[in-house]
C-alpha cells in the first residue's frame, strides 16, 4: 500500500478523535506515527515528495550489494517496491 501522508493528515483532521481513542492509540506501536498528526504539528509542505528527496534516496544505491544504503544498513528492494513507493512501473514503456 502506498503511503500518502497528506491523506493521513486530512483523515486525522476530519475525524473526531476522543480522548478514549487517543488512550487506545497510545497503547499501540503506531502512536509515534499518529501523534504529530493528532497534535497538528505536521506542516503540509513537509508531506509532499520532492524531486530532491527522491534523488537523495536514489544516490544511496550501491551496485555491489544491489541495495540502498540507508544509515548503516543495506536495504534491498524489489521491482514491486519501486512501483508502490515511486509509482515507477517495470518494462520498456515510459510513463510521462
Amino acid at each position: 500500500m502506498r503511503c500518502n501522508l497528506l491523506a493521513v493528515k486530512r483523515l486525522i483532521k476530519s475525524i473526531s478523535l476522543e480522548e478514549r481513542h487517543k488512550v487506545e492509540l497510545r497503547r499501540t506501536p503506531f502512536w509515534g506515527f499518529f501523534q504529530p498528526f493528532i497534535d497538528a504539528k505536521v506542516k503540509t509542505k513537509c508531506l509532499k515528495k520532492h524531486d530532491k528527496d527522491v534523488i537523495k534516496i536514489i544516490q544511496t544505491y550501491t551496485p555491489n550489494y544491489t541495495a540502498f544504503e540507508i544509515g548503516k544498513k543495506l536495504l534491498k528492494v524489489r521491482t514491486s517496491d519501486f512501483t508502490l513507493i515511486f509509482g515507477i512501473h517495470e518494462g520498456t514503456i515510459i510513463f510521462c
